[in-house]
């Protein structure tokens, strides 16, 4: 999967296209987020504005750097 990417440092990084039907982005619904699968919880949500993400893009993947401190 390309949106969902699990790191070395135990987190599992999902990323929200927020477009349904692959059609527009919901306004400020786009984001990146971050879980702890220690504690199975929402550790971290970065969320992408029109400036990222406008209406008509379509998110789909998450890489990590070698690093694990960046997305």
């Amino acid at each position: 999967m390309q949106s969902v990417v699990a790191d070395d440092r135990g987190n599992l990084w999902v990323a929200d296209s927020a477009a349904p039907g692959q059609s527009y982005v919901v306004p400020g619904g786009a984001k990146l987020v971050r879980f702890d699968l220690a504690t199975d919880r929402v550790a971290q949500v970065i969320h992408f504005d029109e400036n990222v993400a406008p209406p008509s893009s379509y998110i789909n993947d998450v890489r990590l750097g070698a690093d694990g401190r960046h997305a």
